[in-house]
C-alpha cells in the first residue's frame, strides 16, 4: 500500500500540516475582518448616551418613558378638547334659549303696539266725534 510508504507517509504528513497551517491562516483572516466589522457595529449600536449626571441612559427606557410622557399629553389634551367641546354645547343651548326667550318678548312686544296702537286709533275716532 502507498500508506507504508514512509517517504509517501511523510510527504502526506507535510501536506496535511500546510494545509491546516493555511486553513489557520484564513480563518485567522477572517476572524480578524469580522472582528474588524463587529467592532464597527458595536461601535454603532453601543449605548453611549448619559444622563445630566454622566449615568448610562438605556435608549429604550428613555424611548419608552418619552413615549408614555407623549401618551399622556395627548390624552390630557384631548380629554380638555371634549370639555371644550362640552362647553361649546352648552354654550350653543344657551344661546338658543336667549334666541327662544327673545322671540317670545318680540312677539309680546308686537301684542303691546298693536294694542297700543288700537288705543291710538280708538282715541283719535272718539276726538273726531266730539269736535
Amino acid at each position: 500500500m502507498l500508506w507504508d510508504d514512509p517517504q509517501i507517509r511523510a510527504s502526506l504528513l507535510v501536506f496535511i500540516g500546510t494545509a491546516n497551517t493555511l486553513g489557520l491562516l484564513v480563518i485567522g483572516y477572517f476572524q480578524r475582518k469580522n472582528g474588524k466589522n463587529t467592532r464597527a457595529i458595536r461601535y454603532q449600536v453601543e449605548n453611549n448616551h448619559i444622563d445630566e449626571q454622566g449615568n448610562p441612559i438605556n435608549l429604550r427606557e428613555e424611548f419608552d418613558d418619552r413615549h408614555e410622557h407623549n401618551k399622556n399629553q395627548l390624552t390630557a389634551l384631548v380629554n380638555g378638547q371634549s370639555m371644550i367641546i362640552n362647553s361649546l354645547h352648552d354654550v350653543r343651548q344657551d344661546v338658543n334659549l336667549i334666541k327662544e326667550r327673545q322671540f317670545e318678548q318680540d312677539k309680546a312686544i308686537d301684542v303691546i303696539q298693536d294694542t297700543q296702537t288700537k288705543q291710538q286709533i280708538a282715541d283719535a275716532v272718539e276726538r273726531a266725534k266730539h269736535e
